[in-house]
């Protein structure tokens, strides 16, 4: 087991093994909300997978592939923001990984609980219901097939403005007329 070091910080261009056979590669995309940047982790030497690819700089993304061996068998992208997602498509040209994301997961959840989803490529997935009841009610159905996604109600989504949300898409009768289901990210 490698030691923890509480002072050890993160340096961009940083290639550090964090555990045995975890590996953390810091993109060199550095800021306020990534700080030196994104951590890009390899997970595994068999079968590595990579999560959250980072930004698309070939260099970053070399960093990456080289400590996986050359092969990726997965690559989990946690949500698509430009810090996170873009070099996931690159790896996956190179390596013919399959990425996967939690957008998708929740849309195969939604709709086989006859929830009608507008297209969205991104994971911020709009469902909008209408009434607290329904996206209470959808939240609890979502999440007794393992994903939780909290319903956004009063007071986050004010009164006002449900009438208007109200004109999206329905969810079953069964679940009311209209309330919104969060973002699956959180």
């Amino acid at each position: 087991m490698i030691p923890f070091d509480p002072n050890a910080l993160p340096v961009t261009g940083e290639v550090q093994q964090v555990a045995d056979a975890v590996w953390r590669i810091v993109a060199p995309n550095p800021g306020p909300l990534t700080g030196p940047g994104t951590n890009t982790y390899v997970i595994g030497r068999e079968r590595p997978v990579v999560i959250d690819p980072g930004c698309d700089e070939p260099a970053h993304l070399s960093r990456v592939l080289g400590i996986a061996g050359g092969r990726i068998e997965r690559i989990l992208c946690t949500h698509s923001h430009p810090d996170h997602s873009p070099g996931a498509s690159w790896l996956r040209e190179i390596t013919g990984a399959r990425v996967l994301g939690l957008a998708q997961r929740f849309r195969r959840a939604a709709v086989g609980l006859g929830l009608q989803l507008p297209a969205s490529p991104t994971p911020i997935q709009p469902v909008i219901l209408g009434s607290e009841s329904a996206a209470l009610d959808a939240s609890h159905a979502l999440r007794a097939r393992g994903l939780w996604v909290p319903a956004i109600r009063p007071p986050t989504a004010p009164r006002r403005l449900r009438r208007r949300r109200g004109e999206g898409p329905r969810a079953p009768r069964s679940w009311g007329r209209s309330g919104t289901v969060g973002d699956p990210r959180t």
